[in-house]
């Protein structure tokens, strides 16, 4: 993956990042193309195109979110959250948040559960 992309765009919305977080947004996009192949949750077939499209735009909205969320575990709903943005991107960067997904697709659901098992995220 390009990470050096993802970094650089991440960088540049002034977000520190861990190396943990980096990884885990690597894994959840080398999953959603591995899942897409079948089933089709996104339009994307680029790498780079990806990154941008489905973890920077989604992540962009952080430092609004941060600055408007006063509680420091907010709960938060994603209704419809189809292939998980922007849910599963917030989720890895903000591990203190309760995010709930809502999808009433069935393979999306199970793309969802597969993600969030494999993410170790609550």
């Amino acid at each position: 993956m390009s990470e050096g992309l993802l970094a650089l765009g991440i960088q540049a919305l002034g977000l520190d990042l861990s190396s943990v977080n980096l990884a885990d947004l690597e894994l959840f996009l080398q999953e959603m193309g591995r899942w897409n192949q079948g089933h089709n949750h996104t339009t994307s077939e680029n790498e780079k195109e990806s990154i941008i499209l489905y973890l920077i735009d989604y992540i962009a909205v952080l430092p609004v979110l941060r600055r408007c969320l006063k509680d420091p575990s907010p709960r938060i709903a994603d209704l419809g959250s189809g292939g998980g943005l922007p849910a599963i991107p917030i989720a890895i960067v903000q591990p203190g948040w309760r995010i709930f997904l809502i999808e009433a697709i069935r393979k999306k659901t199970a793309f969802l559960q597969h993600v969030r098992g494999k993410l170790k995220l609550n």
